[in-house]
């Protein structure tokens, strides 16, 4: 079992759109997959306020399909300030995949924009 690619399907959002996360691997048919998703921090923020924000609702667990993709959807309703101060523009996010206890990190990162205030 090997996982080979992780990654949002959009590159952008608007809070409260719904967001499909795709898990790719070979011999991995039936092996169920955990999500975990993190906004990510810049360096600047780790260094006054630790580690990655996590988000209250993650996507629900899922499992390999006969062509080896697993896909899951996830609600990017958790606009979070970014930066010091909210001074860093909208929140980017990753993700994690758990996959028999391996844990992978998505290729790319979702920004998500505010809607309204």
């Amino acid at each position: 079992m090997k996982v080979k690619l992780l990654k949002f399907l959009l590159a952008s959002a608007n809070e409260g759109d719904s967001v499909d996360l795709v898990v790719e691997g070979n011999n991995c048919v039936g092996q169920s997959v955990t999500f975990a998703i993190f906004e990510d921090d810049n360096f600047v923020d780790e260094l006054v306020g630790g580690a990655d924000d996590n988000v209250f609702v993650n996507p629900a667990p899922t499992v390999f399909d006969t062509s080896g993709v697993a896909r899951a959807t996830w609600s990017a309703a958790e606009w979070q300030d970014d930066g010091v101060l909210g001074l860093g523009g909208d929140p980017e996010y990753y993700f994690r995949a758990s996959v028999n206890g391996t844990v992978n990190r998505s290729t790319n990162l979702l920004g998500v924009v505010l809607t309204q205030r």
